[in-house]
């Protein structure tokens, strides 16, 4: 199972479609939950289904600052569901990015493409030991 949305304040519903429709083209059960989502309904999502890939598409962030708390909050509820976590978008410069908690980047939809089998085989080798 994968899930993946837009944080509060991010309103653009095309990239996080996108980004099921190649996680899905990829093998995964993927599923968009929302755009414009609070931190906590997006850790409520993430503690109720237990997604094994949580993606954050990140087109605009309003505030910085809030954009880090909340970013962090969702990142640690991915963390104990043992989700991985991937991000996106054009509103992560390399100067945010440096700022947050270690996620899987993906510059593109190839990246995420290509992570998306990498982490897909990976679960399968974890099934089978």
């Amino acid at each position: 199972i994968a899930i993946g949305a837009t944080i509060e304040g991010d309103h653009y519903q095309v990239p996080t479609k996108m980004c099921e429709l190649v996680l899905r083209q990829k093998g995964w059960d993927a599923s968009t939950i929302g755009s414009h989502l609070p931190a906590v309904t997006l850790q409520a999502a993430i503690m109720k289904l237990r997604p094994r890939l949580f993606w954050l598409s990140c087109s605009h962030v309003e505030t910085p600052e809030k954009f880090e708390r909340d970013f962090q909050d969702v990142w640690s509820t991915a963390k104990h569901v043992g989700a991985s976590f991937v991000v996106g978008g054009q509103a992560l410069t390399a100067n945010l990015r440096g700022q947050l908690p270690f996620a899987h980047y993906c510059e593109n939809m190839r990246h995420l493409e290509q992570l998306a089998v990498e982490l897909l085989r990976l679960h399968k080798a974890e099934g089978d030991s």
